[in-house]
């Protein structure tokens, strides 16, 4: 939650992805950071023993949460990356930058 909080604060869009049981938790650190409506994507818990395919559908759903339609404003580009690094994190795979200028391969959200 910091982080994201500090990258939107930087200009930088930022979308955090929470497990339910962390909910009140991340509220109440986007209050004591002075941003208390904090908007965050709520996934199901757990994330670590998950397979790879189940946390592809738990970052689909963080990437709609999070403003994911791929051909608008807003968030999109944040939430797609966001979800890229859930699923290749958790599932051990070494997370990747994209090149200067060219968008990741991405675990959902569509193109």
């Amino acid at each position: 939650m910091h982080d994201g909080i500090s990258f939107e604060q930087l200009g930088k869009p930022a979308l955090v992805i929470c497990t339910t049981p962390f909910a009140t938790t991340s509220h109440n650190i986007a209050r004591a950071l002075g941003m208390a409506d904090y908007p965050f994507a709520l996934v199901d818990h757990p994330i670590g023993s998950r397979s790879r395919t189940e946390l592809k559908e738990r970052a689909q759903q963080a990437f709609a949460q999070g403003g994911g339609d791929p051909d608008g404003a807003g968030n999109a580009v944040a939430a797609r990356l966001a979800c890229t690094h859930l699923v290749n994190v958790v599932s051990g795979r070494p997370a990747r930058q994209p090149a200067a200028g060219q968008e990741a391969k991405l675990a959902c959200g569509g193109h």
